[in-house]
């Protein structure tokens, strides 16, 4: 009789560590699952849900500024090439901010925003604003290059 109650307590032992196990390893393989479904069925709720999108585009925006940094460390510093990083600050931000979120990474997904569409709607936020940016961008260049 004891032999049969240390059996069933060892096989109950067994059974609820690979329970755990085949929760634990198991629940990435159905987050993304979720996600898949979700974007599938292009549940928004359900994707702000899984994925943080504060700090995605945190993150995101910093490794792309580093990735830049590093591009232009190799190159001689002239002054086109300062303005030109600046800009691609400015082009890295409105991107990031403009496509990581539940909608825009659900139309990325669906095939909607073409690199095409994402060229032709990329815009600064404000009309006026854009034109005041625009004319003290062409000045600093024009200040850049001495002429």
């Amino acid at each position: 009789m004891n032999f049969i109650k240390k059996t069933w307590g060892w096989m109950f032992l067994l059974l609820a560590v690979g329970m755990f196990m085949f929760c634990y390893l198991g629940s990435p393989y159905w987050a993304v699952y979720s996600i898949k479904q979700a974007l599938a069925d292009r549940n928004q709720e359900v994707i702000d849900s899984y994925i943080d999108f504060d700090s995605l585009r945190t993150n995101l925006k910093n490794q792309l500024t580093n990735q830049v940094e590093m591009q232009f460390a190799e190159k001689q510093q002239k002054p086109i090439n300062q303005v030109i990083q600046a800009f691609s600050y400015e082009a890295i931000d409105n991107l990031v901010d403009q496509y990581v979120t539940p909608e825009g990474i659900e139309d990325l997904f669906s095939g909607a925003n073409t690199l095409q569409t994402i060229k032709k709607e990329f815009k600064p936020k404000e009309e006026s604003t854009s034109a005041k940016q625009t004319n003290t961008q062409k000045n600093l260049l024009l200040t850049l290059l001495g002429l």
